[in-house]
């Protein structure tokens, strides 16, 4: 079986990450280690832990991880980012901020929710409660 390598460094699965790789986790804050924030203070000889402020952590080895988006169920979708405030727009509260959606997902979801159109029930509703304020 051909083994499974990190796209970035080529580490095999169960190695750890070269240092640098864009992939490797942080182990504090589980975030990208590159551009998470977290000041590594000291490296272990050997490389396996890594020093934050004052707590060791052990190093996350790499392994192959598979996604899928929630919505349509493919299998590692391009990955793209939205604005915080662009998700609540288009996802609303239907999906968590951490779920992966596919771009094709998100623009279906976007042309949904510009054709929102209210169901009868809803109008009904609302007639009522126009009739309650007007005293009727």
């Amino acid at each position: 079986m051909k083994p499974i390598l990190c796209h970035d460094c080529g580490a095999k699965e169960g190695q750890l990450h070269w240092w640098g790789c864009d992939m490797e986790r942080c182990p504090k804050c589980k975030g990208q280690m590159l551009s998470c924030g977290c000041k590594v203070t000291n490296l272990s000889f050997d490389g396996r832990y890594l020093k934050i402020g004052k707590v060791a952590y052990s190093r996350e080895p790499y392994f192959d991880v598979s996604f899928f988006c929630e919505k349509c169920g493919k299998m590692n979708p391009r990955l793209f980012m939205l604005p915080d405030k662009e998700w609540k727009e288009v996802c609303g509260v239907s999906f968590k901020k951490e779920v992966v959606l596919c771009e094709q997902c998100v623009k279906q979801i976007q042309r949904l929710r510009q054709n929102v159109k209210v169901n009868y029930s809803d109008k009904l509703l609302l007639s009522m409660k126009k009739k309650q304020k007007k005293g009727i």
